[in-house]
């Protein structure tokens, strides 16, 4: 079994990696989250799982269980390391009181994450990502620490930012499926797209959509 990179840190991705020499159904939980385990080549077992922004730093619970061909099970338990990440922290934000107001951002959050909690065992993409943006100019990045209109409470940017302007195409970063494409009273004109193996990107705020439900888009193309 093998964790990387360790130790864990606030708003990192982080790979589980599990090698056997037979078949085996893989199950585990990382800092509480449910992992799942795909199959790859030679024996090998992958998970995919990101480390929530505003996780506790400490020790955090490594879970792994496992039921091999002939029925018998084994489980595994580590404590792992998991550090704070290192991010700005906005000057406080002013925004529309609707944009906040938990009973628009509740039902838009649970949308978003009935989606991304499908986990495809299909892989789509190869190779690494590329940028969405025309430009590699960042007006704020994920994780940084905020707080809205004169509340105390710290939140965090769950995105990127991308400079650069309206009329700019926005691009697929990878091979996979739309699995939403419309307007969202936070989010703007939304696109996600599924990549497989539990791994979807989301592009928000943007002036058009050149994409629809269903769609399979490809490394490079210009989504809206």
């Amino acid at each position: 079994v093998e964790i990387s990179p360790l130790p864990l840190v606030q708003g990192s991705t982080v790979s589980i990696k599990v090698a056997s020499k037979h078949p085996v159904k893989l199950s585990g939980f990382l800092n509480g989250y449910p992992l799942h385990f795909m199959s790859g080549e030679d024996g090998m077992y992958y998970a995919l799982q990101g480390i929530y922004a505003l996780a506790e730093p400490g020790l955090a619970d490594f879970d792994l269980s496992g039921t091999n061909e002939d029925g018998s099970t084994f489980t595994f338990s580590q404590k792992v390391l998991l550090n704070p990440g290192q991010f700005d922290e906005d000057p406080p934000l002013v925004v529309d009181p609707a944009t906040i107001d938990p009973t628009v951002t509740e039902p838009e959050n649970e949308l978003v994450n009935s989606l991304v909690s499908n986990v495809t065992p299909t892989r789509y993409w190869t190779g690494v990502f590329q940028s969405p943006a025309e430009y590699q100019y960042y007006n704020s990045l994920f994780g940084t620490r905020r707080t809205y209109n004169g509340d105390p409470k710290v939140v965090f940017h769950a995105g990127v930012d991308f400079g650069g302007g309206i009329t700019l195409p926005i691009y697929a970063p990878a091979d996979g499926k739309v699995v939403l494409a419309r307007s969202l009273t936070v989010r703007g004109n939304t696109v996600f797209i599924d990549h497989g193996w539990g791994v979807y990107s989301g592009f928000f705020h943007q002036n058009s959509l050149k994409v629809k439900v269903g769609d399979f888009v490809t490394k490079g193309q210009v989504i809206g």
